[in-house]
């Protein structure tokens, strides 16, 4: 027991060790132990905890341990003692435990953070080490407050005692909080358990004289009315010393009442000691003093009707504090409004709008009260013709108010008319409805320009030649203006792209051809064909109305054709017929269609030879040779030819352009090849001296027989050359294999037999090894080497082995083959004929190469057997024959055994195999799995594991010999795996017993492989104009991975990453959203392109990136750029004299070529500088052009200068020049409006928010802006007016929005803007604005509908064409132009897409037929349309929601027409009858509808009637007998089938019958059903006895017999023919059951009651479960045959006579009965007799259809409305229809019959006659 030792928590009664001993004799040995905590067994040595244990007091046990063995021979018992001491190990068991509670101590508030407080805390552990160890801490979510305030620590005094000390965090004041209650917890350190103790300490501040008075109700406010009497109350006021445990007395007085209005109350104090807070209050009241309050005193007025002061309380001997008094003066009504003028003229335009506000009219109303005794109301009251036309506003107010008076009737505004041209009223103030003041206006209507001009026409149409010469009058364009004076006259434009070409006389309104300088031709089809130019007028008070004008420039043939080159040349060789290749020459023509439409001609004109040597094909300008040409034709060798091109226009013209042919002389040239390129094929075994391919050259200037051909390269010894012809062979001693070299690219050289140098060609010839079947297949291993069970089950594969072959078309065979050996387990070889047969163990597929048990294995028997495997080559060449290989494969059968080793599952001795993963990419040595036995002998695991060498021929893996752990010895690439999987065979072995385990490894594959790019880097070009989404390039990269790890997604990034996006699937880059590109700024964008795997991300995605350089291609896209930003100051004497130079300016342009070109101009308008300096165009010098007498001022002229580049298209920049001319002159300068200019007007979208700017208005003036008198200031004239629409702010100018625009309420606001300066006097101008409300899409389209409203109903008939208009639908929209543009769409209820909607250009919707429309599919439909923007993506799906009104509903109501026949439910029909039937009894009712609802009345009729017995019936109806016509009944309009004669004699039959349904008159076509019916005797017929009453079983039989037929494994048909309750064998009725007779027909029914048993069809059960069937039965039993008595048989014998005689009294009756018929027979042929009734009719519905001349079966049946018709022809009653309505099944026989019995022929025979 040495090192033992014993928690002190160990349970009592447990084991805590176990005594061992032994005796060098070997007797037992028994033990004992001292003591009172340990007992033991004395024979098993087991020790036990007797009492429990405790460290605090007992720290160790003393025992005394002894082993005592047995007496021997007599000799005492040894007894061997030990003594061991057994330290008790502490446990965690004892919390932490306070000492000397309560706790509590006093602090003051002036005490420092930091500073220890109190250290009583005493704190103690009984438990030792680290569980004595304690800390202390305050517990924050108890005391949270306190925890703030102090800090709690531990100090240790010795081992499981401490002192906790508390100090102070933060600053206390007693004010704020008194006591506080800390919350102490002490845990100890417990490895395992932490137990604590918790306590509470109380603490008490104390106060400390530092706090200021406190006023308690402050800030202190008041409302008081002015001229309130003395001593009125205002508030209370209390305050008290700031330190509540000493407080001091004390004092208040007021300060800051100047004006002396208030005054202190009484003071009182409160000396309450039970309320601490209250203690020492003093308390007292603010009241007004003797001086009166009034409110008008300019202090408070000023201040808003506030009048503030203070109050200070003072302590004795101490500190003081004030606090503010806001005492609220109300005022009284005691001041009256005052009008800012008494009288006041102002004067209004006539086409003054509604609304709009006078302008000039400066009116203010005032006053002086406030609040409701300020307020007063205003009115307008007529002087002289005003009642009506005007409005004020407002017309109630409060204290001061500018007064606003608009135009309420504009239309009474005409300055032509003196009534009402003038016109005089009272702004009257009233206060209570009593008028108090007054002013008078006067209003005087002034003149405008309210018409525009008008031209008759809003477009017009021209041409004109291109050919025309300057000053040619194009057309004239005449507008009117309905003004008079000035504002009627009339100036013209015209403006547009190409308006340079053209010329205006602004007066006379006529358009000319301009005079285009240098252009002889200003006007060129080619250039331009059209001009799209606008034409305006504009009259004297600067309306504008413009027209569109195109002019479409008319061709002339003025462009000669141009050839593609300036000269022609071609060297041909002596001799040469033909140019190779071919020589054209081509010309173009730009002239138009109306001149050729480009076509040209092409002329031989100079150069030919007599004998016409070329030929010029005219259409595509082929020049052919027509005879070989020699250099003897011309001194020179070359021929010099002249072609002309001659287009097709009127005149035409043309062009001429030398062409040079030289012929070739004998010059030393090298050869040619006839082919550029040779391709051949050659077998692998082919012989020595076979022709590969034979190449041919020709030598230009030589013999071509004395050309020699060489192989300079790629022959490799396998191929040579006849150097003559040209022939390449196979060389002998080549050695082909197209399994090393499967191509070979061999260089033949021709070299000619030139004098001085001799010339050389090369080409290549491509040959392809074909490969030939003559590789032996090889074994992939040398041996294979398997443990097999003997339990393994016959067709277990046991081992594959695997052979290869590099041919390409072999076919590998595997056999058994000789020898096959065998030894059983000592050894000893077996014979082939031992009685064991172990070579028929194992076989082998000769495909795959498996070998699998079969036949049974025994270890006894044959422990080892050995194949031999041969593979063969089936498709070996016929040269190469015996293509094999063999190996052996070594089989040990394992004896099994229960005690063999058992692997873990899914091994089993049967199937011994295991099946593991393992991820790929794993280190060599990294234990992958591990492979586990167990000894079923021991329990114990195996210890001994061993690796089968064969089975791991690659080395992959190794099994530990002893844990099993299988360790991997390479790398495992799992996309270098072709089958993914590894294996290996593992053998258990315990002791002579081993098993063995198959192992399958499953390699796992894992992200090892990075994204690859196709290429390295990625260039490519793009101009740097695109934009979104122009697509740049596609990058590509390719993960060899599976799965999500293979998947690749794309990311940029890189300097110019936000430029552009990529799509992060196919990698395709685009230009980004909004980006733009600038050559100027980056010429190269670089972007990174990351291609990552694994799109979910994680820490094995792998990324690969990629540089993608983009080059931008220029653009025209930079404009001008002024030095030094434009900012030039010009300074110029008032005097400088014209032509002089005052400035250089200078631009620069970043683009290329004519791009960056640069020149200069002064646009117009220049304001005030208009004319007064000119700018050179491409130096940029700036020179003043007129003088500038009296425009000398001290604030500088803005000149307008413009930078121009020459691309396309122009680009350009504009910079300001600020010019300096001296002021002369005081305030004499008026302000001039920059802008707007007369006429312009500004625009602003509705629905703008409040403070958008509409426009900003500028003027200037020539005083210097830095006094007075050029300082300007901008207003309305009408003082903001136009319903507080807009606002103007007076210093910059700007015009914005001050409410909401509507342009759906009002469209256009006229205001006048007034520009003033400072001086005295002051000078001012006016500028009239129009501003246009413009249009926003902010209302959406409407149907106007009321909501509730009933859907539109239209019709559409049935089969209408598709495109058929169906509906005209309209939405409404209040916008206008685009924004009002209206889209439909059906969202719902078009689910079969039978209709479409699509708008028109009047923006309604016209609902049309879109597919075929069938009224018995579908007979109405309800859509659902709905309405919106043009353009604008709406839903494709959404219901109708009847408070939306952009949606509305369209019932589309089909209309029928009659195009659908009847249709039978079932065209084929059996039924059955019984041949007791009575007659008119009902067989069937056949059933047919037609879909159409508009159709007739339904009529049926009955054809080809017919009957046949069945073919083992005993004895037939002689064939003139069998006439089927009238035994059946078909009422015309019910489709009811009765019968209608007896048919005893057509019992064992059935009848076929054809009925046709018909719903329309002829030709319509009708509907034919097949029926079929058996007469059957209930002997024939089965039962179905159901657990239900016959209401119950009637309601369910259509849905049993579809059941029953669909459960039933064969195609059958179940009639059931009646239901009644069910009668039991001795005729009692069972009132609970219910029998239902039927019969089932069909094919192949050879046992019927197999066929309806439910043991045998699981699905039948649930039928007859289901509907509670209990039996299946015979309809009629068989009787049994039962033992008679002699009564019985007396009976019997008794009736046999009677039978006897009643037969030979028949047997007469029938023999003179048959000699009548006879007799009968021969008198009346014809005669037919009725056998029913006389109350039944013949069926007069029956038609037979005629027999057929051409075969048995007659010819297709007629049209239905000729079966009316056909009636038998003489000697036919009736015969089958045609092969079309008639199955060719033959007749049906039913297992139920009882064929063999014969029949009563008594009874047969009286049912048939």
């Amino acid at each position: 027991m040495n090192g033992f030792s014993l928690r002190e928590d160990t349970a009592v009664g447990t084991s805590v060790y176990t005594l061992k001993g032994h005796d060098p004799e070997g007797t037992d040995v028994s033990f004992t132990v001292s003591g009172d905590y340990l007992s033991v067994d004395r024979g098993s040595g087991v020790v036990t905890l007797l009492h429990a244990l405790d460290t605090e007091t007992t720290p160790y046990i003393e025992a005394i341990i002894t082993v005592t063995d047995e007496r021997v021979y007599g000799i005492e018992a040894n007894t061997v003692p030990i003594r061991r001491q057994i330290p008790i190990l502490d446990v965690n068991d004892n919390p932490p435990l306070y000492h000397n509670t309560p706790y509590t101590f006093t602090v003051i508030e002036s005490a420092s953070p930091g500073a220890t407080l109190y250290s009583q805390v005493k704190v103690t552990d009984a438990d030792a080490g680290g569980n004595a160890e304690v800390k202390l801490e305050c517990i924050n979510e108890e005391t949270p407050k306190a925890c703030e305030k102090f800090e709690v620590r531990e100090a240790r005094v010795s081992e499981g005692e401490y002192v906790g000390i508390i100090s102070l965090r933060q600053l206390l004041d007693y004010e704020t909080q008194t006591h506080y209650n800390i919350a102490i917890r002490a845990h100890d350190s417990g490895r395992e358990t932490s137990l604590s103790a918790t306590t509470t300490v109380m603490v008490e501040v104390l106060d400390v004289q530092d706090q200021p008075p406190i006023f308690l109700n402050a800030p202190f406010t008041a409302t008081v009315r002015e001229a309130s009497p003395p001593g009125t109350k205002v508030v209370d006021v209390a305050a008290r010393d700031g330190d509540l445990g000493e407080p001091r007395p004390l004092t208040l007085t007021l300060e800051g009442d100047d004006a002396g209005y208030f005054t202190l109350g009484h003071t009182t104090t409160d000396n309450n000691n039970n309320n601490n807070n209250n203690k020492g209050v003093l308390s007292t009241t603010i009241l007004t003093s003797n001086i009166t309050l009034d409110r008008e005193n300019p202090i408070i007025l000023n201040n808003g009707g506030l009048y503030t002061f203070y109050i200070r309380a003072q302590e004795e001997d101490g500190e003081s504090a004030v606090s503010q008094v806001t005492v609220v003066v109300t005022d009284v009504d005691d001041q009256r409004p005052v009008f800012s003028h008494d009288h006041i003229h102002v004067q209004v335009p006539e086409d003054i709008a509604d609304g709009t506000p006078l302008p000039g009219l400066n009116l203010v109303v005032s006053d002086g009260d406030v609040g409701s005794n300020a307020a007063f109301t205003l009115a307008l009251e007529d002087i002289f013709a005003s009642d009506g036309t005007f409005s004020i506003f407002p017309e109630a107010a409060v204290g001061r108010t500018p007064v606003v008076v608009k135009v309420a009737r504009a239309d009474r505004l005409d300055f032509e008319n003196t009534e009402a041209s003038n016109f005089i009223f009272k702004v009257v103030a009233s206060e209570n409805g009593t008028p108090v003041a007054s002013a008078v206006v006067n209003v005087t209507v002034t003149d405008a320009n309210d018409n525009s001009p008008v031209f008759p026409q809003s477009s017009y149409r021209f041409s004109v030649s291109e050919g025309v010469r300057p000053g040619q009058l194009v057309a004239t364009i005449l507008a009117s203006d309905a003004d008079s004076g000035v504002f009627g006259e009339l100036r013209y434009s015209l403006k547009g792209f190409g308006a340079e070409k053209f010329g205006v006389d602004e007066t006379l309104g006529k358009i000319y051809v301009a005079d285009c300088g240098s252009d002889s031709d200003c006007l060129d089809y080619e250039r331009q064909r059209t001009y799209s130019l606008t034409y305006s007028a504009v009259d004297g008070g600067g309306k504008v109305t413009s027209v569109n004008i195109f002019l479409a420039v008319g061709d002339e043939n003025d462009n000669p054709p141009v050839f593609t080159h300036r000269e022609y040349r071609r060297t041909v060789d002596e001799g040469a017929a033909i140019f190779d290749p071919p020589l054209f020459v081509k010309a173009t023509d730009v002239d138009g269609d109306s001149q050729g439409g480009g076509k040209v001609f092409y002329s031989l004109q100079e150069g030919n030879t007599e004998d016409e040597a070329f030929f010029m094909e005219p259409v595509s300008g082929q020049l052919t040779i027509q005879r070989p040409l020699t250099h003897m034709d011309t001194p020179s060798a070359t021929y010099a030819l002249t072609v002309r091109a001659t287009d097709a226009g009127e005149p035409s013209q043309h062009t001429d352009v030398g062409v040079f042919v030289t012929v070739g002389r004998d010059t030393n040239r090298p050869p040619r090849f006839r082919q550029r390129k040779y391709k051949a094929q050659v077998a692998e075994d082919a012989m020595p001296g076979a022709e590969v391919v034979h190449i041919e050259a020709t030598d230009p200037d030589g013999e071509d027989d004395k050309l020699t051909y060489i192989l300079t390269s790629g022959a490799r010894d396998n191929f040579i050359i006849n150097a003559t012809t040209g022939t390449v062979t196979l060389a002998t001693g080549a050695a082909l294999d197209r399994d090393l070299t499967p191509m070979y690219q061999v260089v033949v050289a021709a070299v000619d037999n030139g004098e001085q140098t001799r010339q050389t060609s090369t080409t290549t010839i491509t040959v392809q090894v074909q490969d030939v079947n003559n590789k032996p297949p090889k074994f992939d291993q040398e041996s294979y080497v398997q443990y097999v069970s003997e339990r393994v089950p016959v067709g277990e594969v046991v081992v594959n082995v695997r052979a290869s072959d590099p041919d390409l078309d072999s076919n590998l065979n595997y056999q058994l083959t000789s020898p096959v050996m065998a030894r059983d387990k000592t050894g000893v070889t077996l014979h082939p004929s031992s009685p064991y047969d172990y070579m028929e163990a194992f076989s082998i597929n000769e495909t795959s190469g498996d070998v699998y048990v079969s036949g049974g294995l025994d270890h006894n028997e044959a422990a080892v057997i050995i194949l031999t495997i041969t593979v063969t080559d089936t498709n070996a060449h016929i040269n190469f024959t015996h293509q094999n290989d063999t190996v052996e494969v070594t089989l040990y059968i394992q004896a099994f055994s229960a005690q063999d080793p058992i692997f873990g599952p899914p091994w089993t001795p049967s199937r011994p195999q295991l099946e593991v993963e393992v991820k790929e990419e794993q280190d060599p040595g990294t234990v992958v799995f591990s492979v586990a036995a167990r000894d079923p002998v021991t329990g114990q695991p195996v210890r001994r594991y061993e690796k089968v060498p064969s089975s791991d021929p690659d080395d992959l893996f190794s099994v530990s010999p002893i844990t099993g752990q299988v360790t991997v010895n390479a790398r495992l690439d799992y996309e270098a795996s072709q089958t993914k999987t590894s294996s290996l065979q593992v053998l258990a072995v315990a002791g002579e017993r081993s098993s063995q385990a198959s192992v399958t490894v499953n390699i796992i594959d894992i992200n090892d492989n990075s994204p690859i790019f196709t290429q390295d880097e990625y260039h490519t070009r793009l101009a740097e104009d695109a934009r979104f989404p122009k697509s740049v390039l596609q990058v590509m990269a390719t993960d060899e991975d599976t799965g999500v790890r293979g998947e690749v997604r794309y990311s940029l990034g890189g300097e110019g990453a936000l430029l552009f996006v990529i799509n992060d699937t196919n990698g395709e880059i685009l230009v980004a959203r909004g980006a733009q590109l600038d050559r100027e700024s980056s010429p190269i964008i670089s972007l990174e392109v990351t291609a990552h795997d694994t799109p979910q991300g994680g820490v094995t995605q792998r990324k690969t990136t990629v540089i993608v350089e983009i080059e931008l291609v220029d653009v025209n896209d930079e404009s001008p750029s002024w030095r030094g930003g434009g900012n030039t100051v010009v300074v110029v004497a008032e005097n400088t004299g014209v032509g002089v130079p005052v400035a250089t300016l200078h631009a620069t342009d970043p683009d290329l070529g004519l791009n960056g070109l640069v020149r200069y101009q002064l646009p117009e308008p220049q304001g005030q500088l208009q004319g007064l300096f000119s700018l050179d165009g491409e130096s940029g010098v700036l020179s003043v052009k007129d003088a500038l007498n009296g425009k000398g001022r001290t604030e500088p002229y803005e000149l307008t200068a413009r930078a121009v580049d020459q691309g396309t298209p122009q680009q350009y920049s504009e910079t300001t020049l600020r010019i300096l001319i001296g002021d002369v002159s005081a305030n004499d300068g008026v302000p001039t409006f920059i802008r707007p200019q007369p006429n312009q007007g500004a625009s602003v979208l509705e629905n703008s928010k409040i403070g958008t700017a509409v426009f900003q208005v500028k003027a200037e003036d020539p005083d210097d802006p830095n006094t007075p008198n050029g300082k300007i200031v901008y207003s309305f004239l009408d003082d903001g007016a136009s319903n507080d629409v807009f606002q103007i702010d007076a210093t910059t100018g700007l015009i914005s929005t001050a409410g909401a625009l509507d342009r759906e309420s009002r469209s256009q606001y006229t205001v006048v803007v007034v520009a003033q300066d400072l001086g005295r006097p002051p000078q001012l101008t006016s500028r009239l604005i129009t501003i246009n409300i413009t249009d926003t899409d902010d209302n959406p389209p409407v149907f106007t509908r009321i909501t509730g409203d009933e859907a539109l109903e239209v019709e559409v008939e049935e089969e209408a064409a598709v495109g058929t208009i169906v509906a005209h639908i309209a939405a409404q929209d209040s916008d206008s132009g685009h924004n009002a543009l209206i889209d439909y769409t059906i969202t719902y209820g078009n689910d079969a897409g039978l209709f479409s909607i699509n708008r028109t250009s009047d923006n309604q919707g016209i609902i049309q037929v879109k597919n075929r429309i069938d009224r018995e599919q579908v007979d109405s439909v309800t859509l659902t349309v709905l309405c919106g923007k043009l353009g604008r993506r709406m839903p494709s799906r959404m219901e109708y929601d009847p408070a939306n009104p952009a949606m509305m509903q369209v019932v589309v109501r089909v209309g029928d027409l009659d195009d659908n026949k009847p249709t039978f439910e079932r065209s084929e029909v059996t039924a059955g009858v019984r041949v007791d039937a009575a007659l008119q009894t009902e067989v069937l009712t056949l059933k047919a509808v037609d879909k159409d609802p508009t159709a007739h009345t339904i009529r049926y009729e009955m054809h080809n009637i017919s009957f046949s017995h069945f073919k083992d019936t005993v004895e037939l109806l002689p064939d003139e007998e069998v006439n089927a016509d009238g035994t059946l009944l078909l009422e015309g309009t019910t489709g009811t089938l009765r019968t209608n004669a007896p048919l005893t004699r057509y019992a064992h039959g059935t009848f076929t019958v054809y009925v046709t349904a018909t719903s329309a008159p002829p030709p319509a076509s009708p509907a034919v059903a097949k029926v079929t019916i058996y007469v059957l005797r209930d002997s024939d017929l089965m039962r179905f006895v159901f657990g239900l009453t016959p209401g119950e079983v009637r309601r369910q039989l259509d849905h049993f017999r579809r059941e029953v037929e669909e459960a039933l494994p064969v195609t059958a048909s179940l009639n059931i023919y009646d239901t009644a309750y069910y009668s039991n064998a001795d005729g009692a009725i069972d009132f609970t059951t219910t029998g239902s007779c039927f019969q089932l027909e069909g094919r192949n029914l050879h046992d019927t009651k197999l066929l309806l048993d439910a043991q045998q069809n699981p699905d039948l059960d649930k039928v007859f479960n289901r509907f509670t069937v209990r039996k299946v039965e015979r309809c009629v039993p068989r009787r049994a045959s039962t033992g008679a008595d002699w009564v019985e048989v007396w009976v019997l014998v008794i009736a046999a006579f009677i039978g006897i005689g009643g037969g030979v009294s028949a047997i007469t009756v029938c023999c003179l009965y048959s000699r009548y018929r006879r007799r009968l027979d021969h008198h009346q042929r014809h005669l037919r007799l009725l056998e029913s009734p006389p109350s039944v009719l013949p069926p007069g519905s029956i038609v037979m259809l005629p027999q057929a001349a051409g075969g048995p079966m007659g010819p297709p049946p007629p049209p239905p409305h000729h079966l009316h018709h056909l009636g038998p022809p003489p000697g036919h009653p009736g015969h089958p229809p045609p092969a079309s309505m008639l199955s060719s099944e033959p007749p049906r026989t039913y297992e139920w019959q009882e064929r063999g019995l014969p029949l009563d022929n008594v009874s047969y025979r009286s049912g048939q006659r």
